[in-house]
């Protein structure tokens, strides 16, 4: 499970960095992984109560951050239990550009 949930947010955090191929095509490596204070965002658990149904539960938050050539571009993780058995990941860039990035991903053909 925490294999799988782990795939899933790395996939999530490529969708990001494949817009930026164009700019810099080196590797990119996930140089550290921070837990953080569950629930310690406001405005994601905001958008969790707007979004998420009752019976989901956060249970773990992380700050990830990856070297994107000197750059250090970091992601909000957010792990749930959906209740019936479920498992979800949500992955959400912390600065602006990357989430225009992440929008014009997510909208493309």
């Amino acid at each position: 499970l925490r294999k799988s949930l782990f795939r899933q947010a790395l996939f999530q955090v490529q969708n990001v960095e494949v817009t930026y191929m164009q700019e810099c095509r080196d590797m990119r490596l996930l140089r550290e992984i921070v837990e953080r204070q569950k629930g310690s965002n406001l405005v994601w658990n905001l958008y969790d109560r707007v979004t998420k149904p009752r019976d989901v539960e956060l249970m773990r938050e992380e700050r990830w951050t990856v070297d994107r050539c000197q750059e250090r571009p970091q992601f909000d993780v957010r792990y749930y239990n959906e209740g019936g058995g479920g498992y979800s990941v949500t992955v959400v860039p912390v600065s602006w550009a990357d989430r225009w990035h992440w929008i014009q991903f997510m909208t493309s053909d």
